[in-house]
């Protein structure tokens, strides 16, 4: 279903971490000032964000793996 051209070099992989990274980030960072009525970085917010970059590494390098096998 998908093609791991996408993911063939690093900067692409990690430009693209970093921006769903930032991209949940704001999202924690949205759901905190919600509940909380404050704009601070919080536990949560950055750990939603690595968790994010993170996933996005191990799913980029799943990816690739199964590209080489084929």
């Amino acid at each position: 279903m998908f093609d791991s051209s996408a993911f063939d070099s690093w900067p692409t992989v990690l430009s693209g971490a970093l921006v769903f990274g930032l991209l949940f980030g704001v999202v924690g960072l949205l759901s905190d000032f919600l509940f909380s009525g404050a704009w601070q970085v919080t536990r949560f917010a950055a750990g939603f964000a690595g968790s994010a970059f993170v996933g996005y590494i191990v799913v980029s390098l799943l990816i690739r793996r199964s590209g080489e096998d084929a």
